[in-house]
C-alpha cells in the first residue's frame, strides 16, 4: 500500500509511478488529514509513505497522522521524500515514526522534483523541470525494484550535527516562514473555492467571495500554485513567478 501526502502533485506522481510498477494501490491521506480522520490500514504488501519535505523536514501534519493511525498486515515500511534538494532529517523522523507505529523500518530515499515553494524560492525553469521529471521516472523504477526485492533503501540518517541544523531550520521555518498574513487574492479571483477545497488543513475560508487564510496554514503551496486564475499571491515574493503543478503520471494501462 502506497500512502502519499501532496500539495502540488510531486508526491502523487511518485506514488502513482510506484503503484504502476508494483501493481499496488495508492491512498491519498490529504482528505484524512483535512477531515481529522485517522487511518486504519491493512496491507499484504509493504507500506510506502511518499511525502514532500518542508525545508528538510517531514510535514508535522503527516507525522501526527501516522502516529495516530494503525497499520495491520505487512509491517515493513519504506519512506520516500520528494524534495528540490536535500531530504534533511527525514530518515531520522521516519525511523522514529516506525518505532511508534510498530513498523519495520526499511529505510528512506529521496527523489529530486521541481521546486514548488514560490513563497520563498524561484520555481524551477522549464528545461530543468523536464530533466528532473525524466530523472525522477528512472529513480522510481530503481526504488520499485528495491521494494519488490524486500531490500533496504541505502540513504543514511542525518548525523548529530546535520540533525541539529535541521531542527534549527525547522524552528525558523515554523516561526518565521509559515505565516499567512502575506497571502492575498487579487482581482483575478473568480470565487471558485478551489483553494478552500484543496487546503489539507482547512486554513482557508471564503469571505465575501474571496479566500481568507488562518494560522493553521502549513505552506503546502497547493492554493497558490493550483489556482486556475493565478489569483493568489504571497506578498511580493510570488509576484511574476510561474506556478507549478506536477503533471500526472501516465500508467501503462492509460497509454
Amino acid at each position: 500500500m502506497i500512502l502519499y501526502f501532496t500539495g502540488t502533485g510531486n508526491s502523487r506522481y511518485v506514488a502513482d509511478g510506484l503503484a504502476d510498477l508494483l501493481g499496488d494501490e495508492t491512498v491519498c491521506v490529504n482528505d484524512y488529514i483535512k477531515n481529522n480522520k485517522v487511518g486504519e490500514f491493512n496491507s499484504d504488501t509493504p507500506y510506502v509513505v511518499v511525502f514532500p519535505v518542508y525545508l528538510s523536514i517531514i510535514p508535522k501534519v503527516l507525522a501526527r497522522f501516522i502516529r495516530a493511525s494503525s497499520f495491520a498486515g505487512c509491517k515493513k515500511a519504506y519512506f520516500i521524500a520528494t524534495c528540490a534538494g536535500a531530504a534533511g532529517s527525514s530518515p531520522n523522523a521516519a525511523l522514529s515514526l516506525c518505532k511508534y507505529a510498530n513498523l519495520q523500518y526499511m529505510g528512506t530515499e529521496k527523489i529530486v522534483m521541481p521546486q514548488n515553494y514560490i513563497a520563498l524560492f524561484k520555481m524551477t525553469e522549464a528545461p530543468e523541470i523536464e530533466k528532473r521529471m525524466n530523472d525522477a521516472t528512472a529513480k522510481i523504477t530503481e526504488m520499485a525494484n528495491v521494494i519488490r526485492n524486500n531490500q533496504y533503501f541505502s540513504m543514511k540518517k542525518a548525523n548529530l550535527f546535520e540533525y541539529g541544523v535541521t531542527k534549527f531550520v525547522e524552528w525558523l521555518y515554523i516561526k518565521f516562514f509559515t505565516r499567512t498574513g502575506k497571502f492575498r487574492a487579487t482581482t483575478e479571483c473568480i470565487s471558485c473555492g478551489l483553494c478552500k477545497k484543496l487546503c489539507p488543513v482547512n486554513s482557508i475560508e471564503i469571505a465575501d467571495g474571496r479566500p481568507v487564510w488562518n494560522k493553521s496554514c502549513i505552506h503546502c503551496m497547493a492554493c497558490i500554485n493550483r489556482c486556475p486564475k493565478k489569483a493568489i499571491e504571497y506578498g511580493k515574493n510570488s509576484v511574476g513567478k510561474n506556478r507549478y503543478v506536477c503533471a500526472k503520471y501516465i500508467r501503462k494501462n492509460d497509454v
